[in-house]
């Protein structure tokens, strides 16, 4: 049994509203970190060390920080990413059909509920009332796994 048979569906699919957000910020950040890593890459190893100024020392754990940083974020976005999956794990769980593709368009690809009864075709009350099925199938299904 894997973690989505332990969960309510309406959490693991919550947690999917801003998983892009994060990490298009942490790799906003993650940018910033290499262009540190560039700029440290340009010291003059040549040039003598002056004890005041730190010299190589503070450059060298400098570059262990951005190192460290860029470790952290990777290990979030597959975090993040492995919270997506198990979405689409979950949706999966679903028989194709209208409920389904209202779980995809609003939390694979994140369309607001205005936007998924559009493309979809259907009113913005159609599209809650096909939401609150969906979580009222994978419930049904999960307790089945879960017995």
């Amino acid at each position: 049994m894997n973690n989505v048979d332990k969960k309510d569906p309406r959490e693991i699919l919550r947690r999917t509203l801003h998983i892009d957000q994060e990490i298009k910020a942490l790799q906003q950040e993650q940018a910033q970190l290499e262009e540190s890593l560039s700029s440290l890459q340009s010291f003059d190893y040549e040039k003598p060390i002056v004890q005041s100024s730190g010299g190589r020392g503070s450059v060298e754990a400098l570059a262990i920080q951005v190192a460290d940083g860029k470790d952290r974020i990777a290990r979030r976005i597959g975090q993040l990413i492995a919270a997506k999956d198990e979405a689409r794990e979950l949706i999966a769980k679903l028989p194709e059909g209208a409920e389904h593709n209202v779980l995809v368009q609003r939390y694979i690809l994140l369309h607001s509920w205005e936007q998924t009864a559009v493309e979809l075709g259907y009113s913005y009350r159609h599209v809650t009332r096909l939401h609150g099925e969906a979580l009222r199938q994978l419930r049904e299904i999960m307790s089945l796994n879960v017995l």
